[in-house]
């Protein structure tokens, strides 16, 4: 008799509209079974951690926080008004720019998003306040 493994893959998990607990109950049932593989993706919760926490993980977060902070450095110091922003308030600056890896959360597309924004308001004559 031949065994088989199903294995799956999951992305989103912070996105399902339903009730999170039930499905943690789902996919507590499924890591039980030897012959089921379960990858689960979602962004920090504490329902997933709670549930989930001390099987192995990785946080993509930590894998990408120095190619984060690289691009949102290089996109943004390329802006003129930043340069000078940077110059007058060079740790109001930094903290900004690291907020804006943080709030990321390992997730490029949402940085992008936020620096373009954070950039516009830049050349509009914001101020680091309303950036």
């Amino acid at each position: 008799m031949k065994r088989h493994r199903v294995y799956f893959f999951i992305d989103g998990l912070d996105e399902f509209s339903g009730n999170q607990d039930d499905l943690v109950a789902l996919f507590e049932r499924d890591i039980q079974n030897v012959n089921i593989k379960v990858c689960l993706s979602s962004r920090p919760s504490c329902v997933f951690e709670d549930a989930f926490g001390s099987i192995k993980k990785l946080r993509l977060q930590d894998l990408t926080e120095k190619d984060l902070q690289n691009y949102v450095s290089d996109t943004v110091y390329a802006v003129n008004q930043a340069r000078l922003l940077v110059s007058k308030q060079p740790w109001q600056f930094s903290n900004q720019l690291s907020s804006l890896v943080e709030n990321a959360q390992g997730v490029f597309l949402w940085v992008e998003l936020a620096v373009k924004d954070q950039i516009e308001g830049l050349k509009s004559g914001d101020s680091l306040e309303r950036v």
